[in-house]
């Protein structure tokens, strides 16, 4: 397996502007997707070898309300930002995992379902139809289902089934939870790992429109808890490449330490 490189890069305390700059970089998904892009100068034409995950903002010091703005990265080449913005981090990522390992995890992920069965002729003309109205393009294969939201998903059914009063019935937390957590199963059993604790901490649903000039949209939600290794080849290349889909907008990167 090639090399792998573990990043943390942060914006510099002293950069001018340090607020807007962070803003502005960050003010989309598909802004922020050019940022971590600059990162990876000299071979615009490789297709993406990282995955990323902005951190949390961090305050510069006691008193500060500034944010630095900051993102881990899981790549196969290092890192080279511009020195004079940010600082870097980068080590060589090799982890050691053994089967039964306990782990604490965070991860954001876009967890999302898809149909297998394609569109019937009814539902293609209605499908073509709420894209036009919506002024959006048509995808190369209309037939083929789209990914969806798990929590999307999971209110469309409340909403058919309960009408408005679902709000009033069921608690949009303990909604996220159960629908993230099943997701994240079905993720663990496919890639080596279960899980003994997870709990969604934040969910958004994001939309921005790239230069195709089509809105894309993104559902992301942030998992913590604790796993347990099963399969330490799976996990490891899990580590490497992500989890789900959404990669290139921020998704995917586990982060794990030992308990």
């Amino acid at each position: 397996m090639s090399q792998r490189y573990f990043s943390r890069i942060r914006l510099k305390a002293e950069t001018p502007d340090l607020k807007a700059l962070a803003s502005l970089a960050t003010s989309d998904l598909y802004r922020e997707h050019r940022l971590v892009w600059s990162f990876f100068p000299g071979e615009p034409n490789l297709d993406r070898d990282f995955i990323y995950r902005r951190e949390a903002g961090l305050r510069l010091q006691d008193g500060d309300d500034r944010q630095r703005l900051g993102f881990y990265l899981v790549s196969r080449r290092p890192p080279q930002p511009d020195a004079a913005l940010w600082e870097t981090d980068t080590r060589d990522y090799a982890p050691q995992i053994d089967v039964g390992d306990l782990l604490e995890f965070s991860l954001r992920a876009n967890p999302v379902s898809r149909s297998r069965k394609p569109r019937s002729e009814a539902g293609l003309d209605a499908y073509e139809r709420s894209r036009v109205d919506q002024g959006k393009l048509l995808p190369k294969d209309p037939r083929r289902r789209k990914r969806d939201d798990v929590m999307k998903l999971t209110v469309q059914h409340l909403q058919r089934t309960f009408g408005p009063a679902w709000k009033e019935q069921f608690d949009r937390v303990e909604l996220a939870n159960e629908a993230g957590r099943s997701w994240l199963e079905g993720q663990g059993r496919r890639l080596g790992f279960g899980l003994e604790e997870a709990s969604v901490t934040a969910y958004s649903y994001d939309s921005f429109a790239p230069r195709s000039g089509e809105t894309v949209e993104v559902g992301r939600m942030d998992f913590t808890g604790l796993l347990r290794v099963a399969d330490p080849g799976k996990f490891v290349e899990a580590l490497y490449t992500g989890i789900g889909p959404a990669k290139a907008f921020g998704c995917g990167l586990l982060l794990v330490r030992r308990v």
